[in-house]
């Protein structure tokens, strides 16, 4: 009995120092194809406020494109979302949280003010970007109470009441000129967070907007693009955050003209929780049936750097959370590129001593963006995945429009690897590739065993691509 005793007490020991521990039941996802929850258009990326810095150094930025936009060398993001900015006065020291307007007096405009933002926007369009975006923080200033663009006075509203149209004119104008210089510009966002007081102290361009003064913007650029016969889509109100979404909701979607010609809402993630998600949903379904909700802006709000698996399983988990619970049919992330001490930017820079960009660094949010950005194709449908928690896996699946090839995305955030076996419910799917991100691996390709289950890594994001 002693010796009993002390070879498990030795074996247990084992375990511990190693570090190793695969589970032993497999964990069990079933897969209804035919259950479809949502379909799915896409990721996108802020090009806010990095692109006019990135667009200097042609080889800089032909290295930071390719890893975002193109599903050869990078992650294949397809939505590109270009800011509008907003210009002088501001109070605003820091030239990567501001822009150039390109307005240069009322109805003349100038596009090199913007030049080097408009080369990356353009060589991100010889990659996979499926969809431009324009979108604005602030109106100009000589449409500003304040007379600055980075807010009101105590950060109250800074759109002139007589400002409205011109403001709307102005947003309309650029979507055009844009066109006509061959960017294929089909969304405008013309506010960002309306509920948060904007002022100085923020650090960049912005505008508060009360619920009424929202209605009443968009009121007017729809009407302004009906004037021109411009076929755009309105992004709206990009509330910072869903729990305090509903009255922006409501202001909108009870107006005949806006519940007619806008059917998404756009939302934040800052500081949002599953259940802040839960409710806002349950209200939207409830009251306005017909409406899509996209989640257009997150990054996870901590300070310092992070290169590591840390915050990229935080990404993952945010990304898996909003599309099952909040029910979104696009998922945009913040700033692409940051030279900050910020968990933000896919990929760091820094600068050298000469004032030139000397290192780009990818973090694994960037490939575990990639987990899902590079094989999740536009339109796919996402389908009912069920299993026993375990405590630690989480996944989602998509089917792609001809039904012909299944892609899972799995969570590992444990310290110790798990076995996994997936039930198609007699669906003949076959296991083809499989791409995983933990500490030893950016997006890379895993050799496949004959056994009819998985090892998912610890610490992971995993894509599983099943073909017939």
């Amino acid at each position: 009995m002693k010796k009993v005793f002390f070879l498990v007490v030795i074996t247990i020991l084992v375990i511990a120092i190693s570090g190793t521990r695969i589970e032993k039941i497999p964990a069990r996802f079933s897969i209804e194809i035919s259950n479809e929850v949502l379909t799915f258009n896409g990721f996108g990326v802020s090009a806010a406020w990095w692109a006019q810095e990135i667009g200097k150094n042609s080889e800089v930025m032909e290295k930071i494109v390719r890893l975002l936009f193109s599903k050869k060398y990078g992650i294949g993001i397809n939505i590109y979302k270009y800011y509008i900015g907003a210009g002088e006065p501001n109070n605003i020291k820091d030239s990567w949280r501001k822009a150039n307007t390109l307005e240069v007096n009322p109805g003349i405009y100038d596009l090199s003010r913007d030049e080097d933002a408009l080369r990356v926007l353009k060589r991100a369009l010889d990659f996979d970007v499926t969809k431009v975006v324009a979108f604005a923080y602030s109106p100009p200033a000589r449409m500003t109470i304040s007379g600055f663009v980075d807010g009101g006075f105590d950060g109250n509203s800074n759109l002139r009441s007589d400002m409205y149209d011109d403001f709307a004119k102005y947003l309309i104008d650029i979507v055009e000129l844009l066109i006509s210089e061959g960017i294929p510009v089909t969304e405008l966002s013309p506010v960002n967070e309306p509920q948060w007081f904007w002022d100085s102290s923020k650090g960049q361009e912005g505008a508060h907007y009360s619920p009424d003064e929202v209605v009443k913007l968009l009121r007017e650029i729809i009407k302004e693009a009906e004037k021109r016969n411009l076929n755009i889509k309105i992004n709206a109100p990009e509330s910072g955050e869903w729990k305090s979404s509903r009255k922006y909701a409501d202001a909108m979607f009870t107006d005949q003209l806006i519940n007619e010609k806008i059917s998404e809402f756009h939302v934040h993630s800052y500081w949002s929780s599953s259940l802040d998600k839960k409710l806002f949903v349950n209200y939207l379904e409830r009251k306005y049936p017909d409406k899509k909700i996209v989640m257009s802006e997150w990054c996870e709000m901590v300070n310092g750097r992070d290169y590591s698996m840390d915050s990229a399983l935080t990404l993952a988990r945010e990304i898996i959370d909003d599309i099952l619970t909040g029910k979104v049919i696009e998922w945009h992330y913040w700033i692409a590129v940051s030279k900050y001490d910020f968990r933000d930017g896919l990929i760091y820079v820094d600068y050298g001593e000469d004032g030139n960009i000397k290192n780009i660094t990818p973090t694994k949010r960037l490939w575990v963006m990639g987990n899902f950005s590079k094989f999740v194709e536009i339109g796919s449908k996402v389908v009912n995945l069920s299993y026993e928690k375990n405590g630690y896996l989480e996944a989602i699946a998509f089917k792609s429009l001809n039904e012909e090839e299944i892609v899972i995305v799995i969570l590992n955030p444990s310290d110790f690897p798990h076995e996994l076996f997936i039930d198609f419910q007699n669906e003949k799917f076959k296991l083809s590739n499989m791409y995983v991100t933990d500490k030893e691996h950016d997006l890379e390709e895993i050799k496949l065993s004959s056994s009819e289950t998985i090892t998912i890594f610890p610490q992971s994001v995993s894509t599983l691509i099943y073909k017939k």
